[in-house]
């Protein structure tokens, strides 16, 4: 079954509500005929910020209107900005899902949205969230990485999940099976990520 879109959404919002576009312009602040145009499916892409501020009318969950507004979103930075948000309010389910996202995007390179997911997982912003959200960012890349035949983000990917979970002595096994894997991959890490001198 398709997922509804956000036009969909807003449509069923508003006539369960019984209100106008005018009306709903007064509670959102958008623009009615910026909403129209969403509701009718003319725009099919509308400003992530509009969205948000039409959501709270939605009768649904916060994960069924950002998987709504995945359905037909593309924009890398829009993905982006999606993937910040659902980090910063820490919904570790959606942040796979925006982050494939981001990897399928058409409007980029392979290896280059590799590259923006990898540095970006990598980044302070992430890094002080927490270590699950880390761990599933690094486990699309690597998996993203595998069936692209992108070598070099399958063992960047591998090494830093290796290095958050090497501590964690419930997830040994798991961890010691990972290291080994990333000694077939050992040739595509930088000096400074396998540990050898140069």
């Amino acid at each position: 079954m398709q997922k509804k879109t956000i036009g969909d959404m807003l449509s069923e919002s508003r006539r369960n509500n019984g209100l106008s576009f005018a009306e709903l312009e007064d509670r959102t602040g958008v623009s009615r005929g910026v909403l129209q145009k969403i509701e009718s499916g003319e725009t099919k892409r509308p400003e992530f910020k509009t969205v948000k501020s039409i959501a709270a009318l939605f009768p649904y969950s916060y994960e069924e209107i950002i998987e709504g507004y995945l359905e037909d979103e593309t924009r890398i930075e829009t993905l982006f900005e999606i993937l910040q948000e659902v980090i910063q309010c820490e919904y570790s389910s959606l942040v796979e899902r925006v982050s494939l996202k981001i990897l399928q995007s058409p409007n980029e390179k392979i290896e280059k949205a590799l590259e923006r997911l990898y540095n970006f997982s990598d980044s302070t912003a992430v890094i002080v969230i927490n270590n699950e959200i880390r761990l599933a960012l690094f486990k699309v890349i690597a998996n993203y990485a595998r069936q692209c035949g992108e070598p070099k983000y399958i063992a960047k990917a591998l090494f830093k999940k290796y290095l958050i979970e090497r501590n964690d002595l419930k997830k040994l096994k798991e961890t010691f099976c990972n290291g080994e894997e990333i000694l077939h991959y050992v040739d595509f890490l930088s000096h400074d990520e396998n540990g050898l001198t140069p």
